[in-house]
């Protein structure tokens, strides 16, 4: 696994820094413990992602129009 130095910093809580990144165009996914992400309209959220085994659950953004009642 490599990590890369975007020279990105967040000070405090990353939601609203990686909604913007997530708007812009800059990332195509964000992975987060929970669903938070989605108030800031990340177009890709991962969630509940277990490293062992890779099953995680992806939320698009364009994808929640199709369901029936959130």
């Amino acid at each position: 696994m490599e990590c890369f130095d975007l020279g990105i910093v967040a000070p405090y809580e990353a939601d609203a820094q990686l909604g913007y990144l997530s708007k812009i165009g800059y990332v195509d996914a964000v992975i987060a413990e929970d669903s938070d992400m989605l108030v800031f309209e990340v177009s890709c959220l991962i969630t509940k992602l277990d490293i062992e085994t890779g099953n995680c659950e992806v939320i698009r953004l364009k994808d929640l129009g199709s369901v029936g009642c959130i």
